[in-house]
């Protein structure tokens, strides 16, 4: 159960006391940066009062169970538009921004809906695979995300 990670002690006791925003989790793969998003997440809801996540309450479940209404994690596209394995993953613009004939289902819209419980939580994971295009489309949401926001980005 990931709402008990070990050997990040340090970050959980950190991160409930943070104000911003906007964070970049960044370490090699296998270290435990998705964990720890998901556990924020799961602390940023909890319906228990509580220095960590209770692991009890309905919202604590839906993030155990990957239903949460109010966490999302997007990574880019590992093929391209023929289909073919990239050779560089790279998000595109309307997987963050709605565009025409895009993504049906962009990142910024779902931020500016209201949460169901407290805080919206999104991870972008692989965000090294943000292009010139898709950062600066995003970067006003990135910047000045509603105040019942969190946005992690996840990189190397």
């Amino acid at each position: 159960m990931f709402l008990n990670i070990l050997g990040h002690e340090a970050i959980l006791d950190f991160l409930p006391k943070l104000s911003a925003h906007s964070l970049l989790f960044c370490g090699p793969d296998g270290v435990g940066r998705r964990l720890v998003a998901r556990w924020y997440a799961a602390f940023l809801n909890c319906q228990a009062v509580e220095k960590r996540p209770c692991g009890q309450c309905n919202s604590c479940q839906q993030i155990l169970n990957a239903q949460h209404p109010d966490y999302r994690e997007i990574s880019p596209e590992m093929t391209t538009k023929s289909g073919r394995k990239s050779r560089q993953p790279q998000f595109r613009i309307d997987d963050l921004v709605p565009r025409e004939g895009g993504n049906p289902e962009p990142l910024s819209p779902w931020l500016r809906q209201r949460p169901y419980y407290r805080c919206r939580l999104a991870v972008i994971d692989h965000a090294e695979g943000l292009n010139d295009s898709a950062a600066n489309a995003f970067l006003k949401v990135l910047e000045e995300p509603p105040s019942y926001v969190k946005i992690v980005l996840i990189a190397p």
